[in-house]
């Protein structure tokens, strides 16, 4: 239950802020309060998925990832 819990909120962050802020934080927070890894070490993770994020995605593909409803145009008013 608790990692259902852990991954609805990962969609809900994706959905709000966007990929490329909310996989980032996820991984953050997931390491640091589940795993209960170190801070820096937590903090690592979630350099490495936003470097790899913005590597992949924004520069070699050139493919805008999901902004999420607080930074695309019209935001929540599309919904």
């Amino acid at each position: 239950v608790v990692i259902v819990l852990w991954v609805i909120a990962a969609f809900a962050g994706m959905a709000i802020f966007g990929v490329l802020v909310a996989l980032p934080i996820f991984c953050l927070a997931f390491t640091r309060l589940k795993a209960r890894r170190p801070l820096m070490q937590s903090v690592f993770v979630a350099l490495v998925v936003l470097v790899f994020e913005y590597t992949v995605f924004e520069w070699l593909l050139d493919y805008e990832l999901y902004r999420g409803l607080l930074f695309s145009k019209g935001g929540f008013a599309k919904w």
